[in-house]
């Protein structure tokens, strides 16, 4: 039971994120541990927030947010 709750818990602060924001950039990447710590820096100095999340939870988070609706 506590591994749902905490996955409820990191699915609303992703909802959350994702509905305040005005650019999300997803990767998939497989990185050294330098390049990964270079990025963060970087990423860091620029005031963007950097955070590693599950494929499953991002999924369900991007079908619930507002602008997954939009239409080009």
């Amino acid at each position: 039971m506590e591994r749902a709750a905490a996955k409820e818990q990191v699915l609303g602060e992703i909802k959350e994120a994702f509905e305040n924001v005005t650019s999300i950039v997803i990767a998939d990447y497989r990185a050294s541990s330098p390049t990964v710590t270079t990025m963060r820096d970087d990423f860091r100095k620029a005031g963007c927030h950097y955070r590693v999340l599950k494929n499953s939870l991002v999924k369900i988070a991007v079908k619930a947010a507002r602008w997954s609706r939009c239409r080009r």
